[in-house]
């Protein structure tokens, strides 16, 4: 697999180590901030500060939505791991495309892309709900996977079934 580079929202970044243990390496220009999953952190520059965002609220509590966030800012470089064993991509949000990713395929993302917590009823193999994150605004986000992702472009008509918990992300059309 080959690595993986980019700039978006004051945020350069580069996805290393594609075929192994991936790794996202992001600069954070001065005046941008980057939200992270908890616990993905691997290491970050003196010059970066850490704060937690706690977005509380009665429907977050019943959907599943994350209550904590961290949120790096300042000037500097950060190191960001998955969750578990597998792949990292990013998708740049671009204000007018709904995305919709699996709820366990949040890495990173920058400031001004907004994620709210959805479901889309039972699932076709396991009869299990489908929870998934609905993605809007302008930036950067990155997901995680366990395994590889590959991304696939769909045409007019054509169809692809995923098994449930392998479909990190797609987009939604009307």
């Amino acid at each position: 697999m080959t690595n993986i580079s980019g700039n978006n929202s004051g945020i350069v970044y580069r996805i290393d180590h594609r075929n192994s243990n991936t790794l996202v390496v992001a600069n954070i220009s001065s005046g941008a901030s980057l939200k992270v999953n908890p616990g993905a952190i691997v290491a970050m520059q003196g010059s970066i500060q850490i704060s937690e965002g706690i977005k509380f609220s009665f429907r977050k509590v019943f959907t599943g939505d994350d209550l904590v966030e961290s949120i790096f800012s300042g000037f500097g470089e950060v190191l960001l791991a998955p969750d578990f064993w597998g792949d990292v991509i990013p998708i740049n949000i671009d204000g007018q495309t709904i995305w919709r990713i699996d709820q366990n395929a949040f890495l990173a993302c920058t400031s001004e892309v907004m994620r709210r917590n959805e479901s889309q009823g039972r699932g076709l193999f396991s009869g299990d709900e489908l929870p998934f994150t609905e993605v809007t605004g302008h930036g950067i986000l990155f997901v995680q996977s366990l395994g590889a992702i590959i991304k696939r472009e769909l045409q007019q008509g054509e169809e692809w079934l995923v098994v449930n918990g392998h479909l990190v992300a797609w987009t939604v059309t009307f």
